[in-house]
């Protein structure tokens, strides 16, 4: 690959099309075999976090799980704006930040642990699920509305401020639409984050 420069995503969209034989691997499998180095290792370390495995279940045997958490780490450290398609946005993170400093991998785990706990201690596991089924969406939004929030002032909220700061996303209509279709869209993504960040903001 010659364009764009210190991008070799090509190498994933290889893989993914010639994976037809046998037990298809998920994207994420394909970015941990691929990109092996810290931050892969890091992803399998905090997916074991007690606050994470309560608000998302046992760890899934796809590694749904650890994209999550490179969802919400390639938004909280997005130095561009979200482009689609989701896959190749959390594929070009992911290179990017193979082998990254220990100062990086120290801040993304720290943020997403106080993240974690904080949703876990306050909603717990309906933290993500405004339905039955986890909301990645959600997820993605709340999760780094309260991460920003957090790092901003360095005070956490009270489990109070957490319930009806979630409350009043969950109610907002358009918020509720940016989180139900469409979900991968930019204008939809650009909705929720900014919603999520404005009233975690705001406590």
């Amino acid at each position: 690959q010659d364009l764009p420069p210190n991008d070799d995503t090509s190498m994933y969209q290889i893989f993914e099309r010639i994976n037809t034989q046998h037990l298809r691997l998920s994207s994420q499998e394909i970015r941990s075999a691929l990109y092996q180095g810290k931050f892969v290792d890091l992803l399998g370390v905090l997916n074991d976090h007690p606050s994470w495995r309560s608000i998302f279940g046992k760890p899934h045997s796809r590694q749904r799980d650890q994209e999550l958490i490179l969802r919400f780490l390639a938004f909280f450290f997005a130095e561009r704006p979200y482009q689609r398609p989701m896959s190749e946005f959390l594929t070009q993170f992911i290179q990017r930040n193979r082998n990254p400093q220990d100062e990086f991998l120290a801040r993304s785990a720290d943020i997403f642990r106080r993240t974690m706990d904080a949703f876990d201690s306050s909603i717990g596991v309906k933290s993500f699920r405004p339905e039955r089924a986890f909301n990645a969406a959600v997820f993605d939004s709340m999760s780094v509305g309260l991460a920003r929030r957090i790092e901003s002032s360095g005070v956490m909220p009270t489990p109070n401020q957490m319930k009806k700061t979630h409350r009043n996303l969950l109610s907002d209509q358009e918020y509720r639409d940016s989180v139900s279709s469409m979900t991968s869209d930019e204008r939809y993504v650009k909705i929720r984050m900014e919603r999520s960040i404005d009233c975690f903001a705001a406590l």
